[in-house]
């Protein structure tokens, strides 16, 4: 139910996922076009407040910080995306829209001052990347999975081809992540309570390039520079942060 594979469900209704994906020029050989694709998704579950659920985690991949504190959530969880692909030779430019609707029924008593049953407002998250990559050494980019490295670095050499210095893929991403409390007043003349509110959001840039030893190992390097623009959870003022990662990468 949106928990992962290895985590038991804590309800009795399923995840329910529908995705459509088109290929507008597919069949149109020599379009420059022919790598297009475009769809999107929905996907409906339920999360349980008595399992102590908290909503989405706020923290950035490259662990620089935590933009958004977490919530109890209870009830409905709906998820809505839109993405494209384009692949022509060497370049793929991708784009992804995500929202995240978190809803949080009958847990008022988990607020700060206790507001017994009351449900509060879900928290709602909404997130965009686009991204681009090209080629250097000219193999061709699959819409999905790795490129065929012509002049592996290491390993048996590919139909057709010799030993070398692998491929080379430069890279770059942008991403951004919103997401909201809506503040709600509960004008009760016997429990009158205030939930206040919370909006933020950052942003990254990330700089990239991966070397492709062969079809099976990849090493890339990757340079974020991670934007907070209001104070995270543990107090951090508005700051940039630059992160450096490298990772080696096997496929089998």
């Amino acid at each position: 139910n949106g928990k992962g594979i290895l985590t038991n469900n804590t309800t009795n209704e399923p995840e329910f996922i529908g995705r459509l994906r088109f290929y507008p020029w597919k069949n149109k050989k020599d379009n420059p076009m022919q790598g297009f694709a475009i769809g999107g998704s929905i996907a409906h579950g339920r999360s349980r407040g008595l399992s102590n659920e908290q909503s989405f985690s706020p923290g950035l991949p490259d662990a620089a910080y935590t933009f958004f504190p977490q919530f109890r959530i209870n009830g409905p969880i709906e998820r809505y995306n839109g993405e494209f692909t384009w692949t022509h030779g060497p370049w793929a430019v991708r784009g992804e829209y995500d929202q995240l609707n978190q809803f949080r029924r009958g847990v008022g008593s988990e607020q700060a001052g206790g507001l017994g049953f009351f449900d509060l407002p879900g928290i709602i998250a909404k997130a965009g990347a686009l991204q681009a990559t090209y080629l250097l050494t000219g193999e061709a980019r699959p819409e999905n999975g790795t490129p065929k490295v012509k002049h592996p670095f290491l390993g048996p050499e590919g139909p057709g081809g010799s030993k070398g210095l692998g491929a080379w893929e430069l890279a770059f991403r942008y991403s951004r992540i919103q997401a909201k409390e809506p503040e709600s007043n509960f004008l009760d003349q016997f429990t009158p309570g205030f939930v206040p509110g919370f909006s933020q959001h950052t942003d990254e840039f990330t700089a990239g390039l991966n070397w492709y030893l062969n079809y099976w190992i990849r090493y890339q390097v990757n340079f974020n520079v991670d934007r907070l623009s209001s104070p995270s959870t543990t107090g951090a003022i508005p700051q940039n942060y630059f992160v450096l990662l490298n990772r080696l990468q096997f496929r089998f």
